[in-house]
């Protein structure tokens, strides 16, 4: 493994710049760093193929595993950067990233995401990296700690190698084997696995190991993170590196699913030396032991699940029960299954199984969790639907208190005014791992949310204390209209926009306040009021934005 670092010259750059750079890359040749010379050059004049070429130019003297710091801004441009640090990362390198000066706009940020560590010389950048999350960020003010901040952050990823070599040798007995599936494009899907595990680390006694199948999507800055959580327990956890490609084919029929999804059917082959696993979605939060599901008897199923609970109620109708393949009050939602691998490996390569059925089934609405249900709807046993619980349903039934479940978000989020305990738990849970800034995002969503409703019921107010003033509710969802009813002293409902025209031409001299349905009349309903002189929020109000998610309104 050798240690390169990067070093602009050229005439683009400024000449502070230039002997910043090569004053950083004098301390890494120091300890014993190979240069790696960055040409600054009007890019635009490359074609993508001569781009391509001259990049690999720069980085041929890299091997597998190197360390590279790579020093930010080369001047020559985000795209020029961006390739340079795909193709440096294509080496499976350990990647630090030195930043000079400001050069943290939005898109740089992203860039960020794919480093092991980082290095900054300005107090308001480091500030600014560690209160959106990033862990490993070093400070090298004024640029009088540049050997101290390199050999720790080297030493940050040697640490990293060396935790997970020890936990591979840890002899566990009895302990539980639990897996997820992570594709992480954007870099912050990871927090929701974290959010997971620490939750059910929160909640069992026992020694838990965590098997994280993932693609180059995943960054080793998030991956240091995941770590931080099990070595905290005390606990072990394992990463796969899967090949981005293994699934490309069916990206456009994931639909609204990632392909991260599909990583679930490569356990059984993957995980060659165990016979059981509980595999795990990323959105879930724990409010019991997993040990009570490791203990439920499978030896004579391939697979324990929960019956989803859209598809039973009837809320939703899958491909498999359109079909009849399936009765609907039997098919299981894949968020959590408890697999066993031995029954799973005599029935077939359950890869390749998969497979077969997405060739055979493209229509598919929900692609591995139809082939996981038609592949063993005779060898699932279904048990208690509180192991796999949807967040939505909570919300609808208006169940504050927390229970002894499992509650699995299914791509809704927490919000801070709904009155759950669930999602209080879940901000709890979050500010324990070493995401514990991001829930302000959320927080700062839902805060809004608020401070919006008390604006409209605020403008509202005074229009219906109007004694000339008719409500009217432009609509005809008949739960809507129940909760939207208690609101007003009355309310007239109009089911199109003749007939709200209607009330308006026979009431002439009234002030009118409409509460909106706004997917009525097509989708148009707005468009029709605007048409009549009205304006939004003065005289018409979306419904949604007046009720709470409960019952109807917005998530956020």
């Amino acid at each position: 493994m050798k240690l390169h670092i990067s070093n602009i010259n050229g005439f683009n750059a400024s000449k502070e710049l230039l002997d910043t750079q090569a004053k950083i890359s004098k301390v890494g040749i120091e300890l014993g760093a190979y240069e790696m010379g960055i040409y600054t050059y009007p890019v635009d004049s490359d074609s993508d193929v001569e781009l391509s070429k001259r990049l690999d130019g720069i980085i041929s003297a890299l091997g597998i595993g190197d360390i590279v710091v790579l020093q930010l801004p080369t001047l020559n441009g985000y795209k020029y950067d961006s390739l340079l640090l795909a193709k440096i990362l294509a080496y499976r390198t350990k990647l630090i990233i030195y930043i000079h000066g400001e050069c943290l706009d939005s898109s740089y940020l992203n860039l960020l995401k794919r480093a092991d560590s980082i290095i900054v010389n300005k107090n308001v950048n480091y500030h600014f990296l560690k209160n959106r999350g990033f862990c490993s960020v070093f400070l090298d003010s004024n640029y009088g700690h540049t050997k101290k901040c390199l050999m720790d952050a080297i030493e940050r990823l040697c640490f990293v190698e060396n935790t997970l070599l020890c936990m591979r040798n840890r002899v566990v007995e009895n302990e539980i084997q639990v897996g997820f599936g992570l594709y992480d494009k954007t870099g912050d899907y990871t927090s929701w696995v974290g959010v997971t595990i620490q939750s059910i680390l929160e909640h069992t006694n026992s020694k838990v190991c965590f098997h994280i199948l993932h693609d180059s999507t995943l960054s080793n800055a998030n991956k240091i993170k995941l770590i931080e959580i099990v070595e905290k327990f005390d606990d072990r956890i394992q990463f796969y590196s899967l090949s981005d490609d293994l699934f490309e084919e069916y990206n456009a029929q994931m639909g609204n699913y990632t392909v991260g999804a599909m990583f679930r059917v490569m356990l059984p082959k993957i995980l060659g030396d165990l016979n059981r696993i509980i595999y795990l979605d990323a959105d879930l939060l724990f409010n019991r032991d997993i040990q009570e599901l490791w203990d439920i008897d499978i030896n004579d199923y391939c697979l324990a699940a929960v019956p989803d609970l859209n598809v039973k109620k009837g809320y939703i109708w899958t491909y498999p029960t359109r079909g009849k393949v399936i009765e609907r009050t039997k098919y299981f939602n894949s968020g959590v299954l408890y697999m066993n691998l031995e029954n799973i490996r005599k029935k077939g390569d359950l890869h390749t199984q998969t497979i077969e059925y997405l060739k055979e089934h493209p229509e598919s609405d929900l692609p591995d969790q139809d082939a996981l249900n038609v592949i063993y709807k005779d060898d699932t046993l279904l048990i208690d639907e509180n192991w796999n619980y949807f967040a939505e349903s909570i919300r609808h039934a208006d169940e504050r208190e927390l229970k002894n479940k499992v509650y699995h978000y299914v791509g809704t989020l927490c919000t801070v005014n709904s009155q759950t305990e669930m999602d209080y738990l879940y901000y709890k849970t979050l500010l324990n791992t070493p995401w514990s800034n991001d829930p302000f995002d959320f927080l700062n969503r839902s805060i809004y949310k608020v401070d919006f409703q008390i604006e409209i019921f605020e403008k509202l107010f005074t229009r219906v204390s109007d004694v000339n003033n008719i409500n009217i509710y432009y609509g005809s969802n008949i739960r809507l209209i129940n909760q939207v009813k208690p609101l007003f002293h009355t309310i007239r409902v109009a089911e199109d926009f003749e007939a709200v025209k209607n009330i308006i031409d026979t009431n002439e001299g009234h002030l009118f306040t409409i509460i909106v349905d706004t997917v009525i009349d097509g989708g148009k309903a707005f468009q029709n009021l605007e048409s009549i002189g009205l304006d939004y929020n003065v005289d018409f109000f979306d419904v949604r934005c007046l009720l709470s998610y409960v019952q109807g309104g917005y998530v956020l």
